[in-house]
């Protein structure tokens, strides 16, 4: 994500349709238990970072959709209606 002219690695949560309801208020690097776990978390930032350098998201943007959770109940799919 780009915020203030800098970017960071955040984790961003999208509903069964693809689109974005939140992301990691903090960049996300964590705490982990070894070398290979933090060299794994690694590996994946850089594929998805790789995968998504052409659509950066900025920010300060709105969520494209509520979270999955808000919503009426639907019965034929046992979840909330988006």
């Amino acid at each position: 994500m780009r915020h203030d002219g800098v970017y960071g690695v955040h984790e961003v949560y999208y509903d069964d349709d693809g689109k974005i309801f939140a992301w990691t208020l903090e960049p996300g690097y964590g705490l982990y238990q070894d070398v290979e776990d933090l060299l794994s978390a690694l590996k994946t930032m850089l594929k998805d970072c790789r995968k998504s350098k052409d659509e950066i998201l900025d920010y300060d943007m709105k969520p494209e959709t509520k979270p999955p959770w808000e919503g009426e109940a639907d019965p034929k799919k046992g979840r909330r209606k988006k």
